[in-house]
């Protein structure tokens, strides 16, 4: 779950270890759920990129199954 406190539009993407991006998205409510259910198990970033001031973050997930 992705909570968005400030209800602004966020750009999700997330990106396994080889630097592909396995899901985009964007985020406009004041939380979200991104299905990761057909992702492989394995190491993942999240990035989540505020649309109107490019500010980021990168977080590191792991699916374990």
């Amino acid at each position: 779950t992705i909570k968005n406190k400030a209800n602004r539009k966020l750009s999700i993407k997330i990106i396994n270890v080889q630097g592909v991006v396995v899901y985009a998205g964007n985020l406009f409510d004041t939380s979200g759920i991104i299905d990761m259910k057909n992702l492989s198990m394995g190491s993942y970033i999240i990035e989540i990129t505020d649309v109107m001031s490019s500010q980021f973050i990168n977080k590191i997930i792991i699916k374990l199954d």
